[in-house]
């Protein structure tokens, strides 16, 4: 039988010679999908898939039998396994089994993504609600990402273009556990998680060149100070606020903070 692997986006990684040979190979290779056949060698199909589940792979099994009795299946349906063919196997029940497979995909698929963009959305509005001193609306989790970690809030003032809006989210997304982007009162804020001085400000470069660059867009970084506890973070917005009142006379500054004010004020 010419099996249609590539129809289904599927390459043979390797073969295993019987069934520890099977397993040490799918623990190699974490393959996508693997075809078992339930009597082998050394370990047997369940055996095989039984551990697996253990360590808790996601691989998806096809299970060749010659055992068509319901003993059989029951233990494979206990292992939430549910694909699995009669030997020999015919090729048009094999595309029907790799349908199905690619169907489960498809959904698991858009459940994570709506399950991402659901905590993506629960994390934002629970730091905004942090921003305004409400801590009964953190989320236990985050709670954890954030405390005993030092943190920084930056204001990006300016209408961001469209373009630039898109690279920042992007960016952002490369440093997920270490930078969170808070959308509050008309303004994009970057809150770094535990980010040393040189990071940041090499951050805070790219995008006013980014920005600059793409759309001849000048935007203004009002930065608070640094803080060690989550409960400072309405101390540290209400920094930037205060900022944002006096920012117009220094208007040649690019990122502005309380000490480059305190700084300017004591010369002055």
């Amino acid at each position: 039988m010419s099996s249609p692997w590539e129809e289904f986006g599927y390459e043979i990684c390797d073969v295993g010679i019987n069934g520890r040979d099977g397993l040490n190979k799918i623990r190699l290779h974490r393959p996508d999908l693997v075809m078992l056949d339930i009597r082998m060698p050394g370990l047997s199909g369940i055996d095989i898939v039984s551990q697996l589940k253990k360590e808790n792979f996601t691989t998806k099994f096809i299970i060749l039998t010659a055992y068509s009795s319901f003993s059989y299946a029951k233990r494979l349906m206990g292992l939430g396994i549910e694909h699995y063919l009669l030997k020999p196997v015919v090729e048009t029940e094999l595309i029907q089994v790799l349908n199905k497979i690619e169907q489960e995909r498809l959904e698991e698929q858009k459940f994570q993504e709506q399950l991402a963009f659901y905590n993506q959305l629960n994390e934002e509005r629970t730091l905004r609600a942090l921003l305004e001193g409400m801590q009964d609306h953190l989320s236990e989790s985050l709670l954890t990402k954030l405390e005993d970690k030092e943190l920084q809030l930056v204001r990006i003032c300016g209408n961001v273009h469209q373009h630039n809006d898109q690279w920042l989210i992007e960016r952002v997304a490369e440093h997920t556990e270490q930078i969170k982007l808070i959308r509050k009162d008309d303004f994009n804020h970057l809150l770094f998680i535990q980010k040393g001085p040189a990071f940041i400000k090499q951050f805070l470069a790219k995008i006013n060149r980014s920005f600059l660059e793409n759309n001849g867009q000048k935007i203004i970084l009002m930065v608070a100070d640094p803080i060690n506890h989550i409960e400072e973070l309405p101390d540290a917005y209400k920094q930037i606020k205060e900022l944002m009142d006096v920012h117009f006379c220094f208007s040649e500054e690019r990122n502005f903070s309380l000490s480059a004010y305190n700084s300017r004020d004591e010369r002055g």
